[in-house]
């Protein structure tokens, strides 16, 4: 990509704060009806929807390019920002510290269609994202092929040290018992 095209962490975590915890897969879904939230948190899931979209324009171009008129299953730059509202978070609830979330990443691609009967292939999308100190910056994106029944998704890349502490963090509070020794009697 010539151009660097990113959102910074401090974006994100002022969206992230707009709304309550239990809402943040509610925002991170392209069509959820807010009228599913509770009244007092519905307007901060509007305004913070607005602030998603915002933040997307950013990402939009890149996207535009690689899709051009493709949009059955294809993914787009809300896709990618809500994708980095789930990472973030899920990045928080496994305990890595902002210091060693610099060059963690993530990985998202398109899934094929869901139906038997849909025989050809469709245009999808592949994209990358990165994370440095202060800013998730847009690495790819890709137009691929997507067959029936592929399955796609996002993945999340940490660099070596945050694979460290979520081992860490994964073994707390469990205990090795030593092995029993045979007596012969």
């Amino acid at each position: 990509m010539s151009k660097q095209l990113k959102i910074t962490v401090k974006e994100i975590n002022q969206l992230l704060a707009t709304v309550e915890l239990r809402d943040i897969t509610l925002l991170a879904c392209e069509r959820t009806p807010t009228s599913a939230l509770k009244a007092k948190s519905e307007g901060l899931v509007v305004l913070a929807k607005a602030r998603r979209e915002e933040l997307a324009n950013r990402f939009e171009p890149a996207f535009h390019q690689v899709n051009g008129k493709a949009g059955s299953f294809t993914l787009g730059a809300l896709d990618a920002v809500s994708a980095i509202l789930v990472i973030e978070q899920k990045l928080e609830d496994a305990g890595i510290p902002k210091t060693l979330r610099a060059g963690c990443g993530l990985v998202d691609a398109s899934a094929g269609p869901n139906s038997r009967s849909y025989g050809y292939a469709s245009v999808g999308t592949r994209y990358s994202l990165s994370r440095t100190g202060s800013a998730w910056v847009l690495e790819s994106v890709q137009r691929i092929t997507v067959y029936p029944n592929q399955r796609g998704g996002l993945k999340l890349v940490v660099t070596a040290a945050a694979a460290d502490r979520l081992r860490e963090n994964a073994l707390d509070g469990i205990v090795e018992l030593p092995r029993a020794v045979a007596v012969a009697a």
